[in-house]
């Protein structure tokens, strides 16, 4: 029982936790250093400055693979595809408000629940309530057209591979 009591004291002081902290930045600092020296130890001793070589994620054949997909994707400005994304994108940024706005409505229900006013509450749950129903929706929606348009682009693939090695010129007979 004093062990624990004797803990607990050392847990709360706040000189005890100061000296902790100090303790660990400097065993820290210590573990680096000690790391550093052992790989220009490594090195033969040569004084370099780390750099890591960047490597490009994305080389010139990605994007040229990826740029010929979407030619075949999205075909036009005013093609089928397009139309969805539009949609999908409005819908994405209608969700970004109503998110701000449920945020806003929240802060201002726990605002009502410190000041223990009860009529304020009730009318911001109701807000809440009423603003479930659009938010439902839209989730809904987000999900639909993202369902909408990968369909929409496995058909464009797919009709484009049909189209390309299914031609009477390939088949061999």
């Amino acid at each position: 029982m004093s062990v624990q009591s004797k803990l607990l004291t050392l847990a709360f002081d706040p000189d005890f936790r100061r000296k902790i902290k100090i303790g660990g930045i400097s065993l820290g600092a210590a573990l680096l250093a000690y790391n550093v020296y052992n790989k220009l130890k490594a090195k033969g001793n040569k004084v370099e400055i780390y750099k890591k070589k960047r490597k490009s994620v994305f080389d010139k054949a990605f994007l040229f693979r990826l740029k010929y997909l979407f030619k075949i994707m999205i075909p036009g400005l005013f093609c089928k595809e397009s139309g969805v994304i539009l949609i999908h994108s409005i819908i994405l940024m209608l969700r970004t408000f109503l998110s701000i706005y449920v945020a806003a409505l929240e802060g201002r229900i726990i605002k009502a629940i410190v000041q223990k006013d009860i009529s304020q509450f009730i009318y911001q749950i109701s807000k809440w309530l009423l603003v479930a129903i659009p938010a439902t929706f839209i989730n809904s929606m987000i999900r639909f057209f993202e369902s909408y348009l990968g369909l929409a682009f496995k058909i464009r693939l797919t009709s484009h591979a049909y189209n390309e090695y299914f031609t009477v010129t390939n088949l061999i007979l």
